[in-house]
């Protein structure tokens, strides 16, 4: 008879709901394969609906590895494959356990409907005991972490944290590490709901490498926090897969631009275009042509505006021909900052220090009339929720304006559900353009 362990994974993994697995009167477990039915089976009606071909037995030891070729395959439980049939790797496969095949009948209960190839015990076996081993390790890396975070914490000397801004954001991210070292990893909130636990723990080390790169140094450069940190080679890209990610919830966490505790480069140049009256302590711009900042910059400098309107869109092609229009920014005293399809850090920071620096009475929001449009335009909705006296307006794919950030929102799902749209398709004009701002 087959082994417990096997049945219930047949059962738990390949059988649909109201099927059974059928063994025949006597199965030969010294042969290499056996065949099993699978039957859906009533008072009125018994029926074979499909046939499993697999090894009756084998032996699973700890350290058994499969098969390059399989591990390359990532099969998980419920994921099928079609592999050549007849080939001598893929019965050697099946014979060692490692896949198992599901053939699938036609009612006639005779006609193939599909062949696949499944995860067999053996490889299940096989990922069952590496997933424990590597949650065994992910704790262990824990609690290394967790002495780590409380020994940093000790250490931290706070006279060398010399501005307000940059004690508040390093003030909060230290009890945020404070209260994460305190927590077994499984209990750890405030994550988005997407992010893995390995990817929650490697931002928990994040924010130590980038507290302790800040307390050594008034100014570094993002490849500096893994460099500083990891101190091996290749220990400066550490980080690089999930730099937006990072920064935007480290943001989030300090309620500071990450620029504040002293990162003055993101390892490559952002630039910000925009077209208007913008002046710094360093440089000064004039309304007419297209300019850009940079995150350095940004960074470095504080900058206001004249403008009494600012304009936040997601594409250049609409900078362009704004700035373009004789005279429109000028004289309708706009500034329009374009984002570039997506809002990064530095796009915040800039905005947020013109909304505090200036005296802006009003924001127009114009993205794309899609799904990723309408996350942009809540991405800038949030940004500029600074102020509370600015009036904020959102553009519609007919021209019309919008001042709610829910109706906006539901008037977007709508649309989106029947057709999705650029900007560029509904650009209009100079005199639309003043409409909406006199709206």
């Amino acid at each position: 008879m087959l082994d417990n362990r096997v049945v219930d994974y047949l059962e738990s993994a390949i059988l649909k709901s109201g099927e059974q697995l059928e063994f025949g009167p006597a199965i030969e477990m010294d042969a290499s394969l056996i065949d099993i039915n699978i039957i859906k089976q009533s008072k009125r009606r018994y029926r074979i609906v499909g046939l499993l071909t697999l090894a009756p037995q084998f032996l699973f030891k700890n350290g058994d590895i499969p098969p390059d070729y399989i591990q390359q395959l990532a099969l998980t439980i419920r994921k099928k494959l079609e592999l050549p049939d007849r080939s001598l790797s893929t019965l050697n496969w099946l014979e060692e356990g490692w896949i198992l095949k599901e053939i699938r009948f036609h009612k006639d209960e005779k006609t193939v409907q599909s062949i696949h190839f499944r995860m067999g015990q053996r490889l299940y076996e096989y990922e069952t005991a590496r997933s424990v081993q590597q949650d065994q390790a992910m704790i262990q890396a824990y609690r290394a972490w967790q002495s780590d975070a409380q020994q940093f914490i000790e250490s931290v000397d706070r006279k060398m944290i010399h501005s307000k801004s940059r004690m508040s954001a390093i003030e909060k991210m230290l009890e945020k590490i404070r209260y994460c070292a305190g927590q077994e990893l499984s209990e750890v909130t405030h994550f988005p709901d997407k992010w893995r636990i390995a990817k929650q723990f490697k931002f928990l080390h994040f924010i130590l490498a980038t507290l302790q790169v800040s307390m050594e140094k008034e100014h570094f450069d993002w490849k500096e926090i893994g460099a500083r940190y990891y101190q091996i080679i290749g220990g400066s890209k550490q980080f690089d897969a999930e730099k937006e990610d990072f920064i935007e919830l480290w943001e989030e966490w300090s309620s500071h631009p990450v620029n504040i505790i002293g990162l003055t480069s993101l390892g490559k140049i952002t630039p910000i275009f925009f077209s208007g009256q913008l002046t710094g302590l360093l440089s000064s711009y004039e309304a007419g042509p297209i300019h850009a900042l940079t995150d350095s910059s940004i960074g470095e400098d504080f900058y206001s505006t004249e403008a009494t309107t600012l304009w936040l869109v997601e594409n250049r092609a609409i900078l362009t021909r704004m700035a373009m229009e004789k005279d429109f920014v000028k004289n309708t005293k706009s500034l329009i900052i374009c984002v570039d399809g997506q809002l990064r850090s530095a796009h915040k920071t800039c905005i947020q220090q013109l909304l505090t620096n200036s005296q802006i009475m009003q924001v127009l929001l114009w993205t794309d009339y899609d799904q990723a449009g309408l996350y942009i335009a809540n991405e800038m909705y949030r940004t500029v929720l600074i102020d509370s006296t600015i009036d904020i307006k959102w553009i519609t794919h007919d021209h019309q304006v919008i001042q709610q950030q829910q109706a906006y929102d539901e008037y977007m799902q709508s649309f989106i559900k029947l057709q999705q749209a650029e900007q560029e398709q509904f650009l209009g004009g100079a005199s639309q353009w003043e409409m909406w701002i006199d709206r």
